[in-house]
């Protein structure tokens, strides 16, 4: 099951729908970039960033959570840019998520309380000091791009599929089309449910159908029930990263990128 939304001429509905597709978990830049934003925001050492995309695919590997990730517009990645935004401009997310922290942090706090969620003071001070190191470390992103970084979580994709034993693909990088075109962003505490973009997009190709389809509007998803569990994963085998900031963290990192990636104006919906 997964959770469909439609803008309905009443106002914004949500409604459980059945899924026979291949549906998966939604967070900014999939699974491991998030968990990248989380290792950041919780302890920050600099190094590389290659190299902390390489500790959080292993560590979720540890504990047996897999994450994927996409490229865009039939991408051949042979320039800096991999097309996923949550990717391409991770290091502008970063600064983004420095340079509006008291926006951020309001937000933060107003979508947790909708979950029943409350985060002491001193771990989100903590992330946003870690954020803004991150942010002036130009070593850490040195060298780097958009494409080297998803040829790393490509790489610990293999790995992971290799540690998991199964012959069934764990994880997957799928090629997306289209540009952004984001009209609200979804946040989800639904236990184990999901936007479904496939099932939108078709609904609204359906009731407009001579709007080109890669004009349509789309959602920014946000299923906070996955940074919970990608931050519980990372917690349990790195005694160095606690819980709660490695959530905040990855809470964080879903605002500062949409907020970099859309006009900041987008109007957010709750989904439970």
């Amino acid at each position: 099951m997964v959770t469909f939304i439609k803008d309905a001429a009443e106002g914004f509905e949500t409604a459980p729908v059945a899924d026979e597709g291949h549906e998966r978990a939604k967070v900014a830049g999939g699974g491991y970039m998030t968990a990248l934003a989380m290792l950041i925001g919780a302890k920050f050492n600099g190094g590389s960033i290659e190299a902390d995309i390489k500790a959080v695919t292993e560590l979720l590997t540890e504990q047996g959570v897999y994450c994927g990730a996409h490229t865009a517009g039939n991408n051949d990645l042979s320039g800096p840019s991999c097309g996923c935004g949550a990717n391409d401009a991770i290091d502008a997310i970063i600064k983004a998520a420095v340079t509006h922290a008291a926006e951020i942090r309001e937000t933060t706090a107003a979508l947790m309380a909708a979950g029943g969620i409350t985060i002491d003071e001193s771990i989100v001070h903590r992330v946003e000091e870690n954020f803004a190191k991150a942010a002036t470390d130009e070593a850490y992103f040195e060298g780097s791009t958009g494409t080297s970084r998803f040829g790393a979580i490509k790489e610990g994709i293999a790995d992971a599929q290799v540690a998991s034993g199964s012959e069934n693909p764990v994880a997957v990088s799928k090629d997306l089309a289209g540009a952004h075109q984001e009209a609200y962003v979804v946040v989800n505490y639904a236990e184990g449910t999901t936007l479904s973009q496939r099932q939108l997009q078709e609904a609204l190709v359906q009731e407009y159908p001579d709007v080109d389809p890669l004009e349509l509007p789309q959602a920014f998803v946000v299923d906070v029930w996955r940074i919970a569990q990608l931050a519980k994963a990372l917690a349990a085998s790195d005694v160095t990263i606690d819980f709660e900031t490695a959530f905040q963290a990855g809470v964080n990192y879903q605002l500062a990128t949409a907020a970099h990636l859309t006009d900041g104006s987008l109007r957010v919906v709750i989904a439970q």
